[in-house]
């Protein structure tokens, strides 16, 4: 699998969260909060890379971390880079959801039917399985 560059976080006008991680999560993973009732400290969030989507998404996440964690989570209105699907290309302005694959993201609707949408495509991508900037929307 791809790794997303190092910069992650294009804009910050959204907000950025700390959760606590439930499994390894990558930078530029999109991550969905768990259900999880055993955090490693009382009264943590944990949020985990999706897979499947059965969620909205939380965001992106800005770091690598180990189970248990602190990770922090860019929300909506962020751009972030995300890395996508290998099945499809996206272009700027498409809906892009959680992807069946664990911290993706893809332009196919197939993933809309159990998940809503966690953000907009910002450019054109040259090639499949690439990332993308995307504008965190949560909708």
């Amino acid at each position: 699998m791809a790794q997303p560059t190092d910069d992650i976080l294009y804009n910050d006008d959204g907000f950025v969260y700390g959760f606590e991680a439930s499994g390894s999560i990558s930078r530029g993973d999109v991550v969905q909060v768990t259900t999880s009732s055993s955090p490693k400290q009382p009264f943590v969030v944990q949020v985990y890379k999706t897979n499947p989507p059965t969620k909205p998404a939380a965001g992106v996440a800005l770091w690598t971390v180990t189970d248990g964690n602190d990770v922090a989570v860019a929300g909506a209105g962020c751009i972030c880079r995300v890395e996508t699907l290998g099945s499809n290309k996206c272009v700027a302005g498409d809906t892009l959801y959680p992807s069946g694959t664990a911290g993706q993201v893809s332009n196919d609707y197939t993933f809309g039917g159990t998940n809503v949408p966690c953000g907009i495509a910002l450019e054109t991508q040259a090639t499949t399985a690439s990332t993308v900037r995307m504008l965190v929307t949560h909708n």
